[in-house]
């Protein structure tokens, strides 16, 4: 049995809130008005162990077959939908924050925070579903 799409939403909501709330708060402490990022420091990157830990345990512990690459499969649909609504935030986030209203910067912003998120979604979700996996209960 696998986690339904209503929690996967959940997870995915939370994974892209934390990011969201940590880019602005690293964007914030950067100080520097001309300059926006999606990941500003390395405190951005504690909200991905955490929310996928979270996930990945929650799916071993409902699935009979606590297969790595059930693992994977479930973090990566989880990743993808919270890339999704965290370049989408990042997106209109820059678009109101620069003030010039350009539609190709914007789109430009999107799809480069759309790709380093999902990259390094994935990333964490593979090193966090072998620690699962390995040492997860049994």
């Amino acid at each position: 049995m696998s986690i339904t799409m209503s929690k996967r939403l959940g997870y995915a909501i939370a994974l892209a809130g934390g990011l969201a709330v940590m880019s602005v708060l690293g964007n914030m402490a950067h100080g520097d008005p001309h300059f926006l990022s999606a990941i500003p420091n390395w405190h951005t990157f504690i909200v991905f162990p955490i929310i996928l830990a979270i996930l990945l345990v929650h799916t071993s512990r409902l699935e009979t077959n606590k297969a790595f690459r059930s693992l994977m499969h479930e973090g990566n649909k989880v990743v993808l939908i919270a890339s999704s609504f965290f370049a989408i935030f990042h997106s209109i986030h820059g678009y109101f924050y620069f003030e010039s209203r350009m539609f190709f910067p914007s789109i430009l912003s999107l799809l480069m925070t759309f790709v380093a998120t999902w990259i390094t979604g994935f990333v964490f979700t593979g090193i966090i579903s072998w620690i699962v996996y390995k040492f997860g209960s049994r």
